[in-house]
């Protein structure tokens, strides 16, 4: 097996913040060679070395786009936010007598003028 092919991975229990009063316990695999780049990225931006449950959950709260809608609605001062669902975003969409097609090479054409 060459070096290349071969990854070492560590399994670490973590704790993921999910609200402000409950956490879970769950596991993770990592690649070892991340983990300590992601360690090194931690000590580097926070200046001291924060438990692996504090970086996970971090991390986590960055994908939660519904948690930073929110926060940023109740900046705004809104009291709430409509949640349009998948129905509501395709009845919205604009649509086109045109095909596709059509569009795309018009947009293409349009930009080949333009650069040449």
């Amino acid at each position: 097996m060459s070096a290349t092919s071969h990854i070492s991975k560590v399994s670490h229990t973590t704790i993921h913040k999910v609200s402000h009063t409950t956490t879970v316990k769950t596991t993770i695999n990592v690649d070892e060679e991340r983990l300590t780049r992601i360690k090194r990225t931690a000590q580097n931006l926070y200046g001291d070395s924060r438990s692996l449950s504090e970086l996970f959950s971090d991390a986590a709260e960055s994908f939660d786009g519904e948690a930073i809608l929110e926060a940023f609605a109740k900046e705004m001062g809104w009291d709430e936010i409509p949640y349009p669902s998948l129905r509501e975003i395709e009845e919205r969409r604009p649509t086109s007598t045109e095909g596709s097609e059509k569009i795309l090479r018009d947009m293409r054409d349009g930009r080949a003028n333009r650069i040449s």
